[in-house]
């Protein structure tokens, strides 16, 4: 977990590592931002219906799981 913003410095030629620090920084504020703002579960979408005695449908959606991951 990437729990500190990179810091940059003026002229810095910046490397692949420092990049993805950043970018993995950003995605898991966003997974806990997610989280924290709407909770975990079904967001929207993500139907079940019954068709027959043997046969179910699950339509497409959205969720959050409980780290803030979409699904």
């Amino acid at each position: 977990m990437q729990n500190k913003l990179p810091q940059f410095e003026a002229n810095q030629v910046l490397s692949n590592v420092h990049l993805n620090q950043f970018v993995e920084y950003l995605e898991e504020q966003g997974r806990l931002t997610r989280n924290h703002l709407l909770g975990a579960g079904i967001v929207s979408g993500l139907e079940i219906k019954r068709d027959s005695a043997t046969s179910v449908s699950i339509y497409e959606g959205a969720g959050l799981t409980s780290s803030g991951y979409l699904v």
